[in-house]
């Protein structure tokens, strides 16, 4: 379901069950970055930061009530303001001039919203040369998640990996002990923290331009080699020099653990390539 349809069915939703229908969080995802209010990676999942945008954007909007109802849905699909056309109720009135009297003082601009801290950025168009030759952190998006969580498979309690590690949820091992239980929204963000690691080694090593499919690939892969491998990789080389379907092809070399072949590696590979070259 999207926002679209949301409102057409007239419903109220609760959060809780909002939060469960990936595309319509991926939307309303979509909404807020469009607002100017960041809920972190645009993926369907109702993440912290996703949260903490959305309860900016209901202030904003004085939307208080707890539950997702049909005004808030409409609030999110608003059109941004134009910035160039000044509100009437903003405009300083002309005071009245007497005869044989110089001018008054035009009378003072009315006093700053209190919402003004939530207004949306400004357009590309306006913002400075220096911020715009920034490159901008790129995020994994759904598909290339959908591949780590498919491939790694979920873990609620922890175990020991191969290497003797304790590992738990989508195969996380930072602070991870055995006996430890956890639910499966707590495995979620443990992987998206994970991720942040490898998203951001991909982004440093990576030189050339990268599509959101071609990035997301890339971290999956990452996330199962490790950032040294790919770090000295002949993938990496070649994908600097710029040479795309050379690295493409690399992605099928890494289909074994230590000298033995794994047909889930090359499955994975194969997931990988195609969400590389796809456009």
């Amino acid at each position: 379901m999207n926002l679209q349809t949301f409102i057409e069915d007239g419903l109220d939703h609760p959060i809780p069950n909002a939060q469960t229908d990936s595309d319509l969080v991926q939307d309303i995802q979509h909404n807020l970055e469009r607002l100017g209010f960041n809920p972190g990676s645009i993926n369907g999942i109702w993440s912290p930061k996703t949260q903490d945008a959305f309860t900016r954007f209901k202030a904003a909007n004085q939307l208080f009530s707890s539950d997702f109802t049909v005004r808030v849905a409409q609030a999110l699909l608003q059109p941004l303001p134009k910035l160039n056309q000044e509100p009437v109720a903003a405009r300083t009135p002309k005071a009245p001039v007497t005869a044989g009297a110089s001018a008054q003082r035009p009378a003072p601009p009315p006093p700053p919203s209190r919402l003004h801290n939530f207004a949306p950025p400004p357009p590309p168009s306006l913002i400075s040369k220096a911020s715009a030759t920034k490159p901008l952190q790129q995020h994994i998006n759904r598909e290339g998640l959908n591949i780590i969580k498919e491939c790694e498979g979920l873990t609620l309690e922890a175990s020991l990996c191969l290497a003797g590690v304790p590992i738990i949820g989508y195969n996380s091992t930072v602070e991870v002990k055995l006996g430890q239980t956890i639910t499966a929204e707590q495995a979620e963000m443990l992987l998206l923290k994970d991720l942040q690691r490898f998203e951001a080694a991909v982004s440093k090593l990576v030189t050339v331009p990268l599509s959101s499919n071609q990035f997301s690939a890339l971290v999956s892969f990452v996330f199962n080699v490790g950032c040294a491998a790919f770090k000295t990789s002949t993938l990496l080389k070649q994908l600097n020099e710029g040479h795309y379907e050379e690295a493409a092809e690399q992605l099928l070399q890494w289909d074994k653990a230590g000298r033995e072949f794994w047909p889930e590696l090359t499955r994975r590979r194969h997931l990988e390539r195609a969400l590389f070259l796809k456009p």
